[in-house]
């Protein structure tokens, strides 16, 4: 059940980049000739990045644990995104399309989404701390 709006924002980054992941690699045409390590880095990067963030979902009991965990999947996501940026540059100059383009931007998303995923469990423990202080 999903009882905060972080939750939401964790499922829907981890979603991105579980598809970012798998669907094929429109961001990479034409890298195989000069970095053909890239793809399955960034597909590596992006699935332990979704598998974090699912993680940090499970972990809404434990505030400060998930916070921790949400920078990790911030890491891996700024990883991934740099990954998909390098395949977007050296991939072939005769390849064309926006598909690329319009897939490398799903690691963008899931990081913006995992910091106000991360805002909004800094929110919590700001509040829990307060109505401590009130007892």
């Amino acid at each position: 059940m999903i009882q905060r709006i972080q939750s939401l924002y964790l499922l829907v980054a981890g979603a991105l980049l579980v598809t970012f992941a798998l669907l094929p690699d429109a961001w990479a045409l034409g890298l195989a000739e000069t970095a053909a390590w890239l793809i399955p880095t960034a597909r590596i990067l992006a699935g332990l990045a979704a598998a974090v963030a699912f993680l940090a979902v499970a972990l809404f009991k434990d505030r400060t644990r998930q916070r921790t965990i949400i920078v990790g999947a911030q890491v891996l996501t700024l990883a991934t995104t740099a990954a998909a940026i390098a395949g977007l540059f050296l991939r072939a100059p005769e390849v064309g399309g926006t598909g690329g383009y319009v897939l490398a931007l799903a690691p963008v998303v899931a990081y913006v989404l995992l910091r106000l995923a991360q805002r909004g469990v800094d929110k919590d423990i700001a509040l829990v701390k307060s109505m401590d202080r009130l007892r």
